[in-house]
């Protein structure tokens, strides 16, 4: 099973926290209640690619490289509030994507209510 969870709003939002610090407690619980499958990663991976590059570069560099926003305006050129607002559409687009794919498909939120 491929351990890929789609990231948060609170993730985007705190680019100065740090995505290594499976340490604490909290990050230890989340790694493995957000766990998706290797379909669902594919199906996440694909929907990465398919974000106009304004969105999908910076999320890439944040997600991937771990890079901060100051981090991220340095390398492309954007200022720094640009890309908060390139990461917050991106990250939009992505849920949306996300909640439109098949809900039996995709992990249930702790949030969400059975019908």
């Amino acid at each position: 099973m491929l351990a890929i969870a789609p990231p948060t709003f609170t993730e985007v939002q705190n680019p100065q926290d740090s995505l290594d610090d499976s340490s604490s407690p909290k990050a230890q619980t989340e790694n493995h209640s957000g766990a998706i499958g290797l379909t669902e990663g594919i199906a996440l991976l694909n929907a990465v690619r398919e974000l106009p590059e304004a969105y999908r570069e910076p999320l890439i560099l944040r997600f991937v490289e771990g890079l901060t926003g100051p981090e991220i305006a340095a390398r492309t050129g954007l200022t720094h509030g640009s890309v908060r607002v390139n990461l917050h559409r991106g990250m939009q687009i992505l849920r949306e994507k996300w909640h439109r794919a098949a809900p039996q498909a995709r992990p249930r939120a702790e949030n969400e209510k059975l019908s």
